[in-house]
Parts: structure tokens; C-alpha cells; sequence
């Protein structure tokens, strides 16, 4: 019984001393991503990743990309339950909470062909001199610098 007990400190030890241990690594370690790990950081990459959802879901149902924001709004709230919707797209929810800006869609491109496609949404401004992107054949945001940014967008 000793032992169990004494096995069961330890192991409760050992977890906050791991928990610790990660904690201040990723307190003290440089990032090269400080701002992408913030509460604002982890919203602004939710949203962009929502609407890019929603950008390739418009364009798999209607065979085309969406033209405007209007456009794209209608088409969410008139989704279907079978769909995820409807859902609403209000312009304070498409806001960088990084930048305070909202975010910019590049509206009427084609949808992927290959992964990860053309980058459909991007915060104005972002963060620390760089910024989220989010591609629409993956959905995947990345926090790119501004020559990046440069290279994606062209």
C-alpha cells in the first residue's frame, strides 16, 4: 500500500514537472511566431479558416467562386443543416483581432486545382511584421513575412 502511494507521488510529480517544464519552454524559448499563439492570434486563424471553408463550399455547390462579400454572405445563410449552415457572416466576425482590421478576400478566384491553392483571405496589416494567410484547397492558415506574403499574392 506504501508503495502504491509512494508510486502515485511520484507520478503525480513527474506530470507537473512535465507540465512545468513545457510551460516555461514555451514561455521562455524565442518564437518565431509570438503573436500566432495569442488568444487574438488563435480567433483571427479560426475565422480565416471558416471563411475559407465557406469560399470553397460556395464554390463546390455552385461551380464558381463567390464574386463579393454580399454574394458570399447570402450563400452562408442560406445553407442547408446537410451543409453546416446556415450560418452568419457578419462583418465584425471577419475581423483581425491582431490588426483590428477586417480581413481581406480576395473574391472571384478559382478554386484549387492542387493543394494548397491560391491564398483566398489575409489580414491588412497582421502582426510583429507579419501576417495570416489562409489557402483555399487546404484551409490551411500560415503566418507569413511580408516577401512571403508578396510572393503568394501576386
Amino acid at each position: 500500500m506504501k508503495d502504491r502511494a509512494r508510486y502515485g507521488v511520484l507520478a503525480g510529480f513527474l506530470v507537473l514537472a512535465a507540465g512545468a517544464g513545457v510551460a516555461v519552454y514555451l514561455l521562455a524559448s524565442p518564437s518565431r511566431h509570438p503573436d500566432a499563439v495569442t488568444p487574438e492570434g488563435t480567433v483571427t486563424q479560426t475565422r480565416l479558416t471558416s471563411l475559407a471553408e465557406v469560399y470553397a463550399l460556395h464554390g463546390t455547390l455552385r461551380k464558381r467562386p463567390p464574386a463579393s462579400f454580399e454574394e458570399l454572405r447570402a450563400f452562408a445563410a442560406a445553407l442547408s443543416p446537410q451543409h453546416g449552415g446556415p450560418i452568419t457572416l457578419s462583418e465584425d466576425r471577419l475581423t483581425s483581432l491582431r490588426d483590428g482590421q477586417p480581413l481581406v478576400v480576395r473574391y472571384g478566384l478559382p478554386l484549387a486545382e492542387a493543394a494548397p491553392g491560391p491564398v483566398v483571405a489575409h489580414e491588412q496589416d497582421g502582426a510583429g511584421g507579419r501576417r495570416f494567410v489562409v489557402f483555399v484547397g487546404t484551409r490551411r492558415v500560415e503566418e507569413v513575412d511580408e516577401a512571403r506574403f508578396r510572393e503568394l499574392v501576386r
